[in-house]
């Protein structure tokens, strides 16, 4: 029930009114809900001392996502409660260049890339030149564009790897110190070519060549370069209606394994893990973007359908208060446990009562399955445009 998971103080594992399996102890599937945690919350208790905990069963004629819907908009209130409240995009988007242009951002010119110490100490990581440069055209700001977006241009056409580090002792994440590029994807690839108005004839040379090989560009993780959604990139760039042809042949095939054939493991051919939240569903993305350019409806339906399955990613809980919240108690920002576990300080910022539906998650994002609870104030809404737009 919704009143057990409350607002405030912010769920998490050490306040968690109840806990839920998927598995028995036999490792077969056998949903399980319990309350409160053996050893945590609430589970000390004296002798016949009473416990109240409540829970609805919920079953639909419809589909999982259907369902899903329907117990978050019925249930916790989901619904579009995002509005302006303090700023214009325009001026968020003002703000963020502006705090980047600072020391705060931890950009190093050196290294041309963003420090990546909180993680790897002595290191940078960069995994796109595209927003500062789209951002520098978009406001006509030759400064911004040679000081930040230029800068991560040659990071991702020169490095090995997103990680880079010049210390050879540094093992964290497995980062290069090679600069054996370009780390950039294909799209971005693609992207850079078109953005400059093909003007320049090196992109094209690059793609070809990392679309016929394969590539680490992140952890550990291998990537290969030929396949639809590369090949999909390639027509981008170059027109080529072969490569157009690579991208519908391949994406049929996927079609079949991956979308009209339902899962029933992990380990998806495309994907060399399972850690960030596209990987859990089909590149729903790319099949959007397949579709504009092919304009074949099964495309559409598999981006519908991965799109569908991604919000089952997206907070929906808890509900969110008709009440104040009070921010920054005592003029300190909180110190986030991981920062705080690397030695840092509390940042000094004005204490201040703002409505509860500023501080909600509910429809973000956390960063990922692994990092979901440790890392519980990570939100994301870098899906926004794709679910916007037509899925």
């Amino acid at each position: 029930s919704p009143e057990f998971l409350p607002f405030q103080p912010l769920p998490l594992l050490v306040n968690s009114q109840y806990g839920v399996a998927l598995l028995n102890d036999k490792k077969q599937l056998q949903p399980q809900l319990f309350a409160p945690m053996p050893g945590g919350f609430n589970s000390l208790m004296t002798q016949g001392q009473s416990f109240d905990f409540s829970f609805q069963p919920i079953v639909e004629s419809k589909r999982l996502t259907n369902t899903y819907q329907s117990i978050a908009e019925k249930k916790f209130g989901f619904t579009d409660y995002r509005h302006n409240a303090i700023a214009s995009l325009n001026t968020v988007l003002d703000n963020i260049i502006d705090y980047s242009r600072t020391h705060y951002a931890w950009f190093v010119d050196s290294l041309k890339g963003f420090a990546y110490s909180t993680d790897v100490p002595g290191a940078v990581k960069n995994v796109s030149s595209l927003n500062p440069i789209e951002l520098a055209l978009v406001r006509n700001d030759s400064d911004f564009f040679e000081k930040r977006g230029y800068p991560l241009m040659e990071f991702m056409i020169s490095r090995e790897k997103f990680l880079f580090s010049l210390d050879s002792t540094q093992k964290i994440q497995s980062p290069s110190r090679k600069l054996k590029g370009p780390i950039a994807p294909l799209s971005e690839l693609s992207a850079l070519h078109n953005i400059f108005g093909r003007a320049n004839s090196f992109f094209e040379p690059m793609a070809v060549k990392e679309f016929g090989t394969s590539r680490v560009r992140n952890l550990d993780d291998k990537q290969a370069g030929g396949n639809w959604i590369n090949a999909m990139f390639m027509y981008r760039m170059t027109n080529d209606v072969q490569y157009l042809g690579i991208a519908t042949r391949l994406a049929d095939a996927y079609l079949a394994q991956r979308v009209d054939k339902r899962q029933t493991a992990f380990g998806e051919s495309m994907n060399s893990s399972h850690f960030f939240w596209p990987t859990f569903t089909n590149h729903w993305v790319e099949f959007l973007e397949l579709y504009e350019l092919t304009k074949d409806t099964s495309y559409l339906r598999a981006a519908q359908d991965g799109a569908r399955h991604f919000t089952l990613f997206q907070w929906m809980s808890p509900g969110i208060p008709d009440s104040m919240v009070t921010v920054n108690k005592g003029g300190k920002a909180p110190v986030y446990w991981y920062l705080k576990s690397k030695g840092h300080k509390p940042m000094y910022y004005p204490e201040e009562t703002v409505p509860a539906w500023r501080l909600s998650e509910i429809g973000l994002t956390p960063e990922s399955s692994g990092t979901s609870t440790g890392h519980r104030g990570i939100f994301m809404v870098n899906f926004a445009p794709w679910i916007s737009t037509r899925a």
